[in-house]
């Protein structure tokens, strides 16, 4: 029987220690994470930090390990107590069974650990002066900056960071904070004739607009095709200009809806200061320079007070001009004006006169009688959102189609805050539906990606649609029982072409190239 006894006793300590061994095991296997707190940290050389250690599940019992992969710079003891020692950056290595979490740890004598300006690069006219902003990380460490400069005789510092143009040519400036150090360089040029193209959105044809087509002859360009990017726009080009030698208006860019006026420049990327000192007289102080998706150079900023307007550039050059670098005045996409009652007049237009159809829309106030495409014996006439009105209306173009002999009348109109057909399905959109009376029994067709409505008492329907030949979203109006006609009529090449001569701009979409 004591044998019996010793041999389960046995079997029973050899179950124990298996199962303790097992239970070690465990935690190499079970652990799946871990964490520190904090995963990172500044130290002045001598001071001291604590790091804090989870794991998950955190049900599992573990002592974690520490180590510093550079304990020249600092030491970490078995409890997790960071040490600094000297200025350098270090790992400090934490494990809990077979996981591993990284606390990175810079140490400082002063306690900065970055220190920048803004602008990066200062690029003056001799006589203007430029402000530098530092900023450092802590924030809450108290420092003042001290400056310098390499070449007085073309640019001075002050104390206060104020650059000023002495005469042309390059400098460096040396900013110190602390035990900190960074440079700023300035380059300064003698002068600069603003060549860059005027900044004015949403304009008519670019040939047709008085504005447009003053200012580009007086700064010699001529209008005609430019071949730029693998595609060919109407535009401003003039080679034998000093600086901006193209220019491009009426762009659109048909992913985003973002109106686009683009700058063909004859500098480069790498080295940009005229046209940068262009870009600060238009309102763009502060250009940032980027890597894009393809690895290439560009820059971009944003407007000093305008929120919707930005600009970009990269290389992209055009031979026949001998520009290389290629600036975007990009303004974003206006939002659909929900509480917009800018909707033309079916009542004028069943009068089929000219006069009451024109005298509704000067009243109205939005739109713009274009007698060069409007054709008075057929009644088809043709009214453009004025410029200075874009930013109220949902409207670019209406066309009042008045051909009795020749097919069904119609209303139609080119939207200009309608990108694409998802917009169609916003509440907005139906909003404004809703806000001149075409609020009734909506629907979307998400094959076609187009929308219809009615009004109350269904004698009109609107109809919204993608018209490759527009360039984008139409709308109509029409009887219901004419829409079949009218979806006809639109196909026909004789009404595809006017519409295609009412879009607001030669240029209507340009590739996203960047």
């Amino acid at each position: 029987m004591r044998k019996n006894i010793l041999i389960i006793s046995a079997v029973f300590a050899a179950l124990l220690f298996a199962c303790g061994c097992k239970g070690k095991d465990d935690l190499k296997t079970t652990v799946t994470s871990v964490k520190t707190d904090p995963a990172q940290m500044t130290l002045k050389v001598g001071d001291s930090k604590q790091i804090s250690v989870s794991w998950t599940p955190a049900e599992i019992k573990a002592t974690p390990s520490f180590s510093s992969n550079k304990e020249s710079v600092a030491t970490v003891n078995d409890k997790g107590l960071v040490t600094a020692v000297a200025e350098g950056a270090a790992n400090i290595i934490v494990k809990v069974g077979e996981q591993t979490a990284i606390c990175k740890v810079t140490v400082s004598n002063s306690g900065i650990t970055e220190v920048s300006v803004q602008p990066e690069s200062v690029v003056l006219m001799v006589g203007n002066t430029e402000s530098l902003k530092v900023t450092w990380t802590p924030a809450e460490i108290e420092a003042t900056p001290t400056y310098s400069i390499d070449n007085k005789e073309v640019a001075t510092v002050s104390d206060k960071g104020v650059v000023t143009a002495v005469a042309e040519g390059k400098a460096t400036i040396t900013i110190t904070v602390l035990d900190k150090k960074l440079t700023c360089p300035v380059d300064v040029i003698a002068s600069v004739k603003n060549e860059f193209p005027l900044l004015k959105y949403n304009v008519l044809n670019d040939e047709e607009d008085p504005e447009v087509s003053s200012y580009e002859k007086q700064m010699g360009r001529e209008y005609g095709k430019i071949f730029y990017g693998g595609h060919e726009f109407y535009g401003y080009q003039n080679k034998d200009l000093d600086l901006i030698p193209g220019a491009l208006y009426g762009l659109n860019n048909k992913k985003t809806g973002e109106q686009v006026i683009i700058a063909l420049s004859k500098e480069n990327i790498t080295n940009f200061p005229k046209t940068r000192i262009l870009l600060k007289e238009y309102g763009f102080s502060n250009i940032e320079m980027d890597i894009d998706d393809s690895g290439n150079q560009m820059f971009y900023g944003k407007h000093d007070t305008d929120p919707n307007l930005s600009v970009k550039g990269w290389n992209s050059p055009v031979s026949k001009l001998g520009s290389t670098l290629s600036v975007w005045f990009v303004r974003k996409a206006e939002p659909i004006k929900d509480k917009a009652k800018d909707f033309p007049s079916w009542d004028a237009f069943q009068t089929r006169n000219v006069a009451e159809m024109k005298q509704f829309e000067e009243k109205l106030g939005i739109r713009v009688y274009d007698p060069k495409l409007s054709d008075e014996n057929k009644k088809n006439l043709i009214f453009q959102t004025k410029s200075a009105k874009l930013f109220e209306t949902n409207f670019s173009m209406v066309l009042y189609f008045n051909e009795p002999q020749q097919g069904p009348r119609f209303i139609n109109s080119i939207l200009s805050t309608v990108q694409q057909p998802s917009d169609l399905k916003t509440e907005a959109f139906k909003e404004w539906l809703t806000t001149n009376g075409f609020g009734y029994d909506y629907s979307f067709d998400a094959t076609e990606g187009s929308c219809q409505a009615f009004n109350a008492d269904k004698s009109l329907q609107i109809y919204s649609v993608y018209f490759k030949v527009a360039g984008g979203m139409v709308l109509q109006i029409f009887p219901p029982k004419n829409k079949a006609q009218v979806l006809k009529k639109m196909a026909e090449p004789a009404t595809a072409e006017l519409i295609r001569r009412s879009v607001r701009t030669q240029n209507s979409f340009i590739p996203d190239f960047r």
